[in-house]
């Protein structure tokens, strides 16, 4: 008698949950994705299109408010919800499974309470399995930003010796991400349509030793970043400059590391990054500031229209 040395690798296991959710208190529907991994023999696309193979048809999902010892201010439930049919290659695209739960079905400030989490909880009764996340909610007001969030736009001198200035004070404890939006028109055909383009700085809690960030909006960094964001499209006769969207997004550091391991490492490496309990995926809120609806005075457009770095956009002259 000989010991065998094959290994097995189709044996079956059970499935693993595998949990993306991303939410933010100020948003009006909180949503997570609950999906699972499974295991065939032969025939991937047959298994990967079948939505028993991607869903728990059966799965109960709960989302909690609650403060840092643990007490559990606000608990709702999320149902499940059926989205569009998604654009996919090989797995199933309808139904296109979501759960949802409303902003007004759970609370997110208490009474002198400062610090907030979101807990998630998933029970899954075809194994008998439950498993939990957590995320604190960034608290905005501790952020020492200003100009004060939700302030009105005004109108932007892009080469004013005192230009427009984000400054907010930087927190180990959280990533922060600065997202500039421009908004515009584009005329193809005789039509105008709506379009965007956004620039991110991205600020990670563990690299920094300053105590405090800032953005400064002038025409050195806006024309090369715009010139550079938007592309040559040969069907867009002109466009019109519309507003400028500035937003502060807080999240808790575990986005980071997320973000870090789905980003950066090869496709060599074993390591991945999950803060689900018995699942994989994420889990995690985050907070924002919007300062909406900035516009360009006179010389600034001026520049965008004929300037080097924008010129061949074809943006016109006037608001």
């Amino acid at each position: 008698m000989s010991c065998g040395n094959d290994i097995d690798l189709i044996t079956y296991a059970d499935p693993i949950p595998v949990v993306y959710g991303i939410i933010c208190p100020k948003d009006s529907i909180h949503e997570i994705t609950l999906k699972r991994s499974f295991i065939c023999e032969n025939n991937i696309p047959l298994y990967s299109s079948n939505p028993d193979s991607n869903y728990y048809p059966n799965a109960q999902i709960f989302l909690e408010t609650r403060v840092q010892s643990g007490e559990i201010i606000q608990r709702t439930e999320m149902f499940k919800y059926e989205l569009p049919p998604r654009e996919t290659d090989m797995f199933v695209s309808s139904p296109n499974y979501v759960y949802r739960c409303l902003k007004k079905d759970l609370i997110v400030t208490t009474n002198g309470k400062k610090e907030l989490r979101y807990a998630l909880t998933i029970h899954i009764p075809d194994q008998n399995k439950t498993i939990i996340a957590e995320s604190i909610i960034p608290p905005l007001s501790m952020s020492g930003i200003t100009p004060n969030p939700g302030s009105e736009g005004i109108k932007l001198d892009l080469f004013s010796s005192r230009p427009q200035k984000f400054s907010w004070r930087i927190s180990l404890d959280f990533y922060v991400e600065f997202e500039t939006k421009v908004n515009f028109l584009e005329e193809r055909n005789g039509k105008w349509e709506e379009a965007s383009i956004s620039h991110f700085k991205k600020y990670n809690h563990a690299d920094t030793k300053a105590r405090g960030a800032e953005v400064i909006v002038n025409g050195d960094w806006f024309y090369p970043m715009l010139g550079g964001k938007i592309e040559d499209d040969p069907e867009v006769t002109s466009r019109k400059f519309m507003s400028i969207d500035f937003i502060l997004k807080t999240a808790d550091a575990n986005f980071y590391d997320y973000f870090f391991y789905e980003h950066y490492l090869t496709d060599l490496s074993t390591n991945t990054f999950t803060n689900i309990v018995d699942g994989l995926g994420i889990f995690i809120a985050y907070n924002k500031a919007e300062w909406l609806g900035y516009s360009l005075n006179q010389r600034s457009l001026d520049h965008l229209a004929l300037g080097k770095y924008t010129k061949h956009l074809n943006f016109t002259r006037w608001d």
